[in-house]
Formats: C-alpha cells, structure tokens, sequence
C-alpha cells in the first residue's frame, strides 16, 4: 500500500494568514482615513486663516482714526464685524496702554501724536469652525497744530 501524503496547506495556516492580512488592510485602512481627516482639518484651518491679514488690517485701519475726524470729537471704532471670503469675523479692541502725546516740531507746524495700546480680542467662524484669537495693537493718531 501506498500512503498518500498530503501537499497543500491546512486550514489553520489559511485561518492564521486571512487573519494577518485582515490585520493588515484593517491597519491601512484606519491609517488612511485619518489622514483623510488631517487633510480636511488642514484645507478648513487655511481656509478660515486666508483672510485673516486682511481682517487684522482692516481693524487697524478701523482703530485708527483720521485725524480730521479725531479733532472734531470722534472716538475711533472699538468693535465691529464683518465677512470676508465666507469667514465672519467680530472684534473688540480695548485700550491695554496709553503713552504720554509726543510732539514733533518742523518749521511749518507741530504734530502731536497719541500711541494708545490695545488689545484685540478677535473671532473668526466659518460654518461650525470657529478660532479666537487675542492680540496687542499699537495704533496713533496724529493731530497737526499749525
């Protein structure tokens, strides 16, 4: 009699190399949906941060306040809103420091100029992400005295 002697694999070596291989897929499969999500959060931070140098600009200009419009009593803007390429933004600013008024004097006139600190309290929201920031900024104004 002959015997037979099997060639091939057991059931158990294909159960043991199915569950290594499952083990696998599942690895590159989590791995790649994470940085799918990373990817995502990373489009969504730059898109609501694109703007933003524009906005800080626009509230410096916004704080200070033409002299003209100074010297008749008006207070420069301390809060505002707005929307720049689809992100909201609010701010208020308060004043942080004052300087003593400096003077520069020319020939033809004195220029008295005002520092004043402030801080900037700033939130930026686009859809659900929302970003708070808070900052320090110097801004003068200039009165000419002739």
């Amino acid at each position: 009699m002959r015997s037979r002697t099997a060639s091939g694999f057991t059931l158990i070596e294909i159960l043991v190399a199915m569950t290594i291989l499952f083990a696998a897929v599942a690895t590159s499969m989590l791995a790649f949906q994470n940085s799918l999500n990373n990817t995502e959060r990373a489009a969504r931070s730059i898109e609501i941060l694109t703007p933003l140098q524009d906005i800080v600009a626009t509230i410096q200009s916004q704080l200070q306040s033409p002299p003209d419009l100074a010297s008749r009593g008006h207070q420069a803007a301390t809060s505002g809103e707005g929307m720049l390429l689809n992100v909201n933004y609010q701010w208020q600013a308060s004043p942080y420091r004052r300087a003593e008024p400096y003077s520069e004097v020319n020939q033809t006139n004195t220029r008295n100029r005002q520092f004043v600190l402030y801080e900037v309290e700033l939130e930026l929201t686009l859809g659900t992400l929302r970003r708070e920031f808070v900052y320090l900024e110097l801004v003068w104004q200039d009165q000419t005295i002739r």
